[in-house]
């Protein structure tokens, strides 16, 4: 009789445990995959550096290859210690002249994108690329457009002949993006 007593006090006991346990293993569960939702991805958005005189597909001139140079030298840091960076251009002879040297100093390949859909190109950057430094170089005509997709300010302009614009963009999983908007110079500081 004893025995049987024993038993059906024992399963009452278990199961008030075995419910605030298993809530907080599920709740952590929830918490682990909420945090690792919260990594912001770093754009940062140029235009390509200075270009040769009219011609089909134009390199870069003196003035923009120190520019390219100063750009990898300034956002070399910007890829320690992280996911893998990427470096995003279009297929312009002008744009992978300005992105090569960051892409070499990433240690990443260059890739080329297409910039008829900047929507649609920055979904594929933000889902391919969380949490990590993404450097995508563009034209006049495309860079506010890329910025706008990002999340960032829509109505920027940039003039022919401005080649020093710098956009950083902190992209969340969730929330808005923050824009730094800033120049950089041809000659090292």
């Amino acid at each position: 009789m004893k025995k049987q007593f024993r038993k059906m006090r024992r399963k009452p006991f278990y199961l008030p445990l075995a419910i605030p346990v298993t809530a907080t293993l599920a709740l952590l569960a929830l918490g682990l995959w909420w945090s690792s939702q919260w990594h912001s991805t770093t754009v940062v958005i140029v235009r390509h550096a200075e270009k040769m005189a009219v011609a089909d597909d134009p390199g870069l001139t003196p003035a923009g290859q120190a520019r390219s140079a100063e750009l990898a030298r300034m956002l070399s840091p910007a890829a320690a210690g992280e996911s893998p960076p990427a470096v995003y251009s279009t297929d312009y002879r002008r744009t992978r002249d300005t992105a090569g040297p960051t892409a070499a100093a990433w240690q990443t390949d260059l890739r080329l994108y297409e910039p008829g859909d900047t929507r649609a190109f920055a979904r594929e950057v933000r889902r391919q690329h969380r949490g990590a430094t993404v450097l995508v170089v563009g034209h006049s005509n495309t860079v506010p457009e890329l910025v706008a997709a990002f999340g960032g300010p829509s109505g920027i302009e940039i003039a022919d002949d401005e080649y020093d614009n710098l956009f950083v963009l902190t992209v969340p999983q969730f929330g808005a993006a923050t824009t730094l908007r800033m120049t950089f110079s041809a000659e090292p500081r």
